[in-house]
């Protein structure tokens, strides 16, 4: 973390003082609440959740413990109480801030999770692998179920999603 401009950076987790130290997924996701500077969350075995800009954190989640570490989280601007975790081939989510409960997964393997910046149950998930024709995914309804937005898209794994804000569904 930088206090400072990036002129130096000092560690937020790795201190020994909390269960975050444990390793994340290789590319670990840390998420800054859009409403609140101060609120980080990071995605390992169980989403963490810090309210003092990482000096601390708490186990926010209660996911069962596997080997899959979480690999996406996303945050609804619209209320922060709404937090997306999806792990290799499950998607969680709380309305709470506190309780996540596992959702209906879109299709095999989530690489990132876009949330719609005016509505929190709006959701798009990307998709892994060479699966022709799944590649992107969009819930209207927080995960209860999942509409194949793939289109044409070329048969690549689908890494990542952005909304463009102000636009007509923009997706990038």
């Amino acid at each position: 973390k930088s206090n400072n401009g990036g002129n130096s950076f000092f560690s937020i987790v790795g201190t020994g003082s909390t269960d975050v130290d444990e390793d994340g997924d290789w590319v670990t996701p840390y998420v800054i609440d859009p409403n609140n500077h101060n609120t980080l969350y990071v995605g390992k075995s169980q989403v963490y959740q810090s309210t003092s800009a990482g000096s601390s954190f708490t186990t926010l989640s209660n996911m069962p413990v596997t080997t899959n570490k979480i690999i996406a989280l996303a945050v609804a601007p619209s209320n922060s109480n709404y937090v997306y975790a999806a792990k290799t081939n499950e998607v969680w989510l709380t309305t709470n801030a506190s309780t996540f409960n596992q959702v209906a997964l879109p299709y095999g393997q989530i690489t990132y999770l876009c949330v719609d910046p005016l509505n929190e149950q709006r959701v798009w998930a990307t998709m892994s692998g060479y699966n022709v024709g799944a590649k992107v995914f969009y819930s209207a309804n927080a995960g209860s179920s999942w509409t194949n937005i793939s289109g044409n898209l070329p048969n690549i794994p689908v890494n990542c999603i952005a909304y463009g804000p102000g636009s007509n569904d923009g997706l990038y």
